[in-house]
């Protein structure tokens, strides 16, 4: 087992990009060829630690955002999750426009929040419950089947210990470059939620994962972040005012869909739906520089790749 313990998420990227590339065993699946580390678990000390900072690495801070923004509607919409990246491709079924079974968010928050509210109700009757689980993946659905889209996380578990809400997550499968990153920052994001709701402390976060791998195509990738290993040390800020949570994603999908570049959110969730603006293609570039230049994650936002940014016409409507 390969132990990975971190203050940040950039920390345990870099462990683990060592290990993999030094140790990993190489598997082909399903003809595609990859390192492997098996089985894997990660510790991290800090949640809000939850950024990906390494300058070699260019993560997309909006990208995580609006996916977590489709997961916190409870969506499954493929149009909505490819406006933020066309990669989610892969998991669509011919034919198809709803992702079928990594729509955590659906998951969780469809039927009028039905697993969300039991997991709350659970922990505030009984909070030192072992049985406040989120369970994501359906074998039934998956085993046997030659199907594209099978959920990477296996289950999401949270316990409330020393008036902390711990959470544990164990995954089947993860890739280190497009899953991991994006799967703990949502993850996270619903501890810290859950820990305010519940009126407890934020804890640590736990990952645990079956195959921990990297696909060939970015085996040069991790080689060049290991050979300038720098990050930025920034975590987010506390999360507040969870009440504006429904007017985010309301806001959002307005952002998205009309014509509206304007919100009245300010603080946590205001910050977040300004940096989904940068996705817009309905305000300047000019108005874009200026919300980077402004906003508490500018250091993450300039490691973007800009030409998901900025918009190759210029001459747009203003902020």
């Amino acid at each position: 087992m390969i132990n990975i313990v971190g203050e940040n998420i950039n920390h345990i990227q870099l462990e683990l990009y060592k290990n993999l590339l030094k140790g990993g065993c190489k598997v082909n699946v399903r003809g595609s060829s990859t390192v492997e580390l098996y089985p894997v678990y990660i510790k991290l000390d800090n949640p809000r630690k939850r950024l990906t900072t390494l300058v070699n690495r260019r993560w997309n801070l909006p990208f995580a955002i609006g996916e977590v923004a489709w997961h916190l509607s409870g969506s499954k919409d493929f149009d909505f999750i490819s406006y933020y990246s066309k990669n989610w491709k892969v998991a669509l079924e011919d034919n198809e426009d709803e992702i079928r079974n990594s729509c955590y968010g659906y998951q969780i928050f469809s039927n009028n929040n039905k697993v969300w509210n039991g997991l709350i109700t659970e922990l505030l009757n009984y909070p030192n419950s072992r049985r406040a689980v989120i369970s994501l993946l359906d074998s039934k659905k998956t085993l046997g089947k030659n199907v594209r889209d099978v959920a990477c996380t296996s289950t999401i578990q949270f316990l409330i210990r020393n008036n902390k809400l711990d959470c544990i997550v164990n995954m089947r499968s993860n890739d280190i470059v497009w899953g991991l990153p994006n799967d703990i920052f949502f993850t996270t994001i619903l501890q810290e939620w859950l820990a305010i709701i519940l009126n407890v402390e934020l804890g640590v976060y736990y990952h645990n994962v079956g195959s921990l791998h990297v696909y060939e195509r970015h085996f040069e990738l991790l080689e060049n972040i290991l050979k300038n290993p720098i990050y930025y040390d920034i975590g987010m800020p506390k999360m507040d005012n969870i009440h504006n949570i429904e007017s985010f994603v309301n806001f959002e999908e307005q952002i998205r869909k009309s014509d509206s570049i304007h919100h009245n959110l300010d603080g946590y969730w205001g910050e977040m739906l300004n940096i989904l603006l940068l996705r817009s293609n309905k305000v300047s570039n000019d108005s874009k520089r200026k919300v980077i230049k402004q906003s508490y994650y500018k250091e993450v936002l300039q490691l973007c790749p800009k030409d998901y940014l900025f918009n190759k016409t210029l001459n747009l409507v203003s902020l």
